[in-house]
C-alpha cells in the first residue's frame, strides 16, 4: 500500500495590482486594511532615558488594561545587577508576575505570566533575561555614537553578528502603554485580545468563483479583493439587500451587478466545500461576482486584479464612509487597534494583496496583527506589521494601507441609490433545469428587475405532494412522497410587472444525477469510504474532481449496475464513451484496485465531482417515463372563477377574505395572518411558519380532506372554502367556537389528534 501526496497549491504576487496570482488548491491570502484615526499621544520620552518604580508601575498596570485581565498589581520590587536597577518587577494577585525594563531603550515588558510566579522559573533562563536587560550602553546607538569597537562587534557565536540597539526601536511600544486614550479606551472594548473577529476561511477559487466569466472557457478566479470584502460583509451581516445596478466591460464581455437583492448571510457558510450545499456556495459565489463587477475587476484565471471601489461600496451596500490610513502615518496602529476594539475588522492593502486584519497579539508591542489572508485559511495568522513578513514563499514589505470605519451606516450616512427609469418587468435568470430529487431541496433563485426595483418571487407547484417555498430569493422544494413528476412555476413581481419560468422536478427515493454538465458535492468521513453517485450517462462523459489542493488527491471511477467497473479507476480526471443508462459514480481516498491512498484530513474532507455529458440526449422527463411515472399537470394554472390572486410579505403579512371573494394567496416567509369571512373562498400557496388562519363559523359545520400535503376545508352552510398545505410548523385554524392545530408529522397530516386522509371527514374538536 502506497501513500500518495496533496500537493497544496500556492500563489504568486500580481506586479500590476492588489492581488497575488491564484493557483486552486489551498494557498495564501492577504489583507487590505486603510486606517486612519486622529489621536492625541502624550507621552514620555522614547530615548535612553531611565525610568522610575512608580513609571514603571503605570506602565504594568496599563499592559493588564491591555490585555483585559482583571489581575491586579500586590507589590513591586527593583531588579538590581552590578549596582543599579535594570528593571522592576511586579507581583500580581492572585498569581503571576511583569517584570518591566528600567530603561525606555528596552522593550517594557520583558517577561510576564499570568499563570505562575517569576520566582518559578528556571534560573538559567532568569539569567538570559536579565543579561539581555543589561546590555552594556556602548551597544546602544546614540547620534554621537553609531560605530563600536571591533571586539564588541560579535557575540560569543562567530557567526552572530552583534546588532547596536537604536533608541527608536522600542519608542512605539513605549508610546503604546503610556498613551491614556488607548489604555481607557480598551476598559470598554468587547474584543477579546489574541482572538480574532472573522469566522470564515474564504478562497478564491472554486466554487467561490462559479459565476465569475470565463476565459477561454475556464473559469477566472475572484481576486482577493473580492474575497477580503466578501468576508468583512459577511461578518457584519450587511445588507439585507442593496441598491443601484452596475456594469463592467471586461474582455469584450458586458457584465452587470443587481445590487437592489436578497444577500442571504445565514446561509453563507464558514467554508465553502464540496459537502456544503449548492444553494449556499451559489449564494457565496453571487457575492463574489456582484463585487467584481463593482470593484471592476481585470479577471485572470491564474489571477484577478482590482481596487477597492469604497465610494460605489458605501452607497450600494450601506455602509459608514470608509476612511484610509497609510503606514507611515503614527495612527495607523493605534487605529487598527481602535476599529478591532469595536469589532470592526479593517481591509489591509499588503504590498500586491489584499487581506482582512482582525486581531491582535497581547505581546505589548501594539503591532503583532493578525491577518486573513483569503487563501481559504492557509498562512492566517498574527504578524508584525511593522516587520517584512515571510509568508509561504513570499515576502510582503512593511508598506501598507489601512480601510477602515467599515461597519453599517446610520441616519444621514446612508446613501442608497435610487431607480432612473422604469418599465421593466422583473427577470428570472436563473437557467432553471429540469431536476431530479430525494429530499428537501433549495435553489437559490438569480432575479432582478432592471429599473433596480424590489422583485418578490413566489412559487406553485402542480402537485399537492410536493410544497414551495420561497424566501426571498431561495426556493425550497419539500416531497411528501416518492415517484412525483411535477412542474413548478416561479413567478417574479416588481413595480412594473411580473414574469414567470418553471421547471420540472422528479422525486424519487434515491436522488439520480442528470444533464449535461453538473457538480456532485459530497465528503470523506475516513481513508476508506467509497461514495458512490447514480447518475444517467450517455456517450463521451468526463469526471473531474476538486479537494482544496492542486492535484485531485482522490480517486474516481464508474461502475454499471452490476458493479464492474467501466471505466477506470484513476487520480485524475477520468473519461470514457458509454452506452445510455444508469451508473454510479464513485470515488474515495483509497484505490479499491491497488490500495494506494492519500491521507484522511479533516479540513480537506469535502469534495466536489464535475461531470461533463455533452451527448445526452435524454432529459428528466424521459427518465420519468421510463419509470411509468406520469407528470402531474393542471394546478399551476388559476382556479376557475378565482377573482384575485395575493402576494404577502413579511412587512404585510395580513389579508382579510370576504364574502364572493376567491383568492390565491401567496404567503410570507413568516407568520402569516388570514381571516376569511363567511362565504369567502381561498387556496394558500408557500405557506409556512406558525401562521393564524381565522375562519368564520361554526367548527362542525366544516368538513375536512386532504390531497398530498394540502388540506381542504369546506362549509355545506356558508359556502366558506379553504385550501391550505400542511407543514411541520404547527399552523392555527381559529373558528368561532374552537382552535385547532394543523401540521404534518412523519409523513402524515393532524387537524389537532386527528389525522386527516383523502376520505372525507368531519371536522372534530378533540
Amino acid at each position: 500500500m502506497s501513500k500518495k501526496i496533496a500537493f497544496k497549491s500556492v500563489f504568486k504576487p500580481d506586479e500590476t495590482s492588489f492581488c497575488m496570482r491564484f493557483f486552486e488548491g489551498k494557498a495564501f491570502l492577504v489583507i487590505f486594511v486603510v486606517i486612519f484615526l486622529p489621536m492625541m499621544i502624550s507621552i514620555r520620552s522614547a530615548s535612553s532615558e531611565i525610568i522610575d518604580e512608580n513609571f514603571a508601575g503605570s506602565v504594568a498596570r496599563a499592559f493588564l488594561v491591555y490585555i483585559d485581565e482583571p489581575h491586579t498589581v500586590s507589590s513591586s520590587e527593583p531588579v538590581e545587577r552590578s549596582g543599579q536597577t535594570i528593571a522592576y518587577l511586579f507581583t500580581l494577585d492572585p498569581v503571576g508576575y511583569i517584570l518591566v525594563a528600567g530603561d525606555t531603550i528596552r522593550v517594557p515588558v520583558k517577561a510576564y505570566s499570568l499563570k505562575s510566579d517569576f520566582n518559578s522559573l528556571p534560573p538559567a533562563y532568569v539569567n538570559v533575561i536579565l543579561d539581555e536587560l543589561e546590555l552594556p550602553d556602548d551597544l546602544i546607538s546614540h547620534p554621537e555614537k553609531e560605530t563600536y569597537s571591533s571586539e564588541e562587534q560579535y557575540s560569543n557565536s562567530e557567526d552572530m553578528q552583534r546588532e547596536p540597539l537604536s533608541e527608536d526601536v522600542n519608542k512605539s511600544y513605549w508610546e503604546l502603554l503610556t498613551n491614556t486614550s488607548i489604555v481607557s479606551k480598551k476598559s470598554f472594548k468587547n474584543y477579546t485580545p489574541d482572538t480574532f473577529l472573522l469566522t470564515t476561511t474564504w478562497n478564491q477559487g472554486y466554487p467561490y468563483n462559479k459565476f465569475t466569466p470565463r476565459d477561454g472557457g475556464e473559469l477566472t478566479v475572484t481576486g482577493c479583493v473580492q474575497t477580503a470584502v466578501a468576508q468583512v460583509m459577511r461578518y457584519h451581516a450587511h445588507p439585507s439587500s442593496g441598491s443601484g445596478v452596475f456594469t463592467h466591460i471586461w474582455n469584450g464581455q458586458t457584465l452587470t451587478a443587481f445590487m437592489n437583492r436578497p444577500f442571504n448571510w445565514s446561509a453563507m457558510p464558514d467554508a465553502v466545500t464540496g459537502n456544503v450545499d449548492q444553494y449556499q456556495q451559489d449564494e457565496v459565489a453571487a457575492l463574489m461576482r456582484d463585487l467584481g463587477v463593482l470593484n471592476e475587476a481585470e479577471y485572470g484565471t491564474d489571477g484577478t486584479s482590482a481596487w477597492f471601489h469604497y465610494d460605489d461600496f458605501e452607497r450600494a451596500f450601506g455602509y459608514a464612509p470608509v476612511y484610509r490610513v497609510d503606514s507611515s502615518d503614527n495612527a495607523f496602529f493605534t487605529t487598527i487597534i481602535s476599529e478591532i476594539d469595536n469589532d470592526r475588522p479593517v481591509l489591509l492593502s499588503m504590498p500586491g494583496h489584499m487581506t482582512v486584519a482582525d486581531g491582535y497579539a497581547t505581546d505589548g508591542t501594539g503591532k503583532k496583527i493578525h491577518v486573513n489572508l483569503g487563501w481559504g485559511g492557509a498562512y492566517d495568522d498574527y504578524y508584525y506589521l511593522d516587520q517584512t513578513n515571510l509568508i509561504g514563499d513570499y515576502s510582503f514589505s512593511p508598506e501598507h494601507t489601512v480601510y477602515y470605519n467599515i461597519k453599517p451606516c446610520q441616519g444621514g450616512e446612508c446613501n442608497p441609490y435610487t431607480s432612473t427609469s422604469y418599465g421593466n418587468i422583473p427577470v428570472i435568470s436563473s437557467q432553471l433545469d429540469d431536476i431530479v430529487i430525494d429530499e428537501i431541496t433549495t435553489l437559490r433563485i438569480d432575479v432582478y428587475d432592471s429599473d433596480g426595483d424590489t422583485v418578490t418571487l413566489s412559487a406553485v407547484s402542480s402537485s399537492d405532494n410536493l410544497q414551495v417555498v420561497t424566501n426571498g430569493n431561495l426556493l425550497t422544494l419539500n416531497p411528501y412522497s416518492d415517484n412525483i413528476f411535477c412542474e413548478v412555476t416561479l413567478t417574479a413581481t416588481s413595480h412594473d410587472g411580473e414574469s414567470q419560468k418553471s421547471f420540472k422536478v422528479l422525486v424519487l427515493e434515491n436522488r439520480v444525477y442528470m444533464g449535461t454538465q453538473y457538480d456532485i458535492g459530497g465528503e470523506f468521513s475516513d481513508g476508506t469510504e467509497i461514495d458512490s453517485y447514480s447518475s444517467y450517462l450517455q456517450g463521451n462523459i468526463t469526471v473531474s474532481g476538486y479537494r482544496g489542493y492542486s492535484n485531485q488527491a482522490f480517486y474516481v471511477w464508474l461502475e454499471d449496475g452490476n458493479g464492474n467497473i467501466v471505466i477506470d479507476v484513476s487520480e485524475e480526471p477520468v473519461s470514457g464513451y458509454l452506452t445510455a443508462g444508469l451508473y454510479n459514480i464513485s470515488t474515495s481516498l483509497e484505490n479499491p484496485v491497488t490500495h494506494s491512498y492519500y491521507s484522511y484530513d479533516a479540513d480537506f474532507s469535502g469534495y466536489t465531482l464535475t461531470v461533463t455529458c455533452d451527448d445526452l440526449s435524454s432529459d428528466v422527463a424521459d427518465l420519468a417515463d421510463s419509470m411509468g411515472i406520469e407528470l402531474t399537470d393542471g394546478s399551476t394554472e388559476l382556479p376557475e372563477n378565482i377573482t384575485s390572486y395575493k402576494v404577502l410579505t413579511d412587512q404585510a403579512a395580513s389579508q382579510t377574505v370576504n364574502r364572493g371573494d376567491y383568492f390565491m394567496i401567496f404567503g410570507s416567509s413568516g407568520i402569516n395572518n388570514i381571516t376569511v369571512e363567511s362565504g369567502g373562498r381561498m387556496e394558500c400557496v408557500n405557506f409556512v411558519g406558525a401562521n393564524e388562519i381565522i375562519i368564520k363559523g361554526i367548527s362542525s359545520d366544516f368538513t375536512v380532506s386532504r390531497s398530498g400535503a394540502a388540506v381542504s376545508l369546506e362549509s355545506s352552510v356558508n359556502g366558506t372554502r379553504i385550501k391550505i398545505p400542511a407543514t411541520t410548523t404547527d399552523q392555527k385554524l381559529i373558528f368561532d367556537d374552537e382552535m385547532f392545530s394543523l401540521g404534518i408529522s412523519g409523513g402524515r397530516v393532524f387537524i389537532g389528534s386527528q389525522e386527516i386522509t383523502t376520505t372525507e371527514l368531519s371536522l372534530v374538536y378533540p
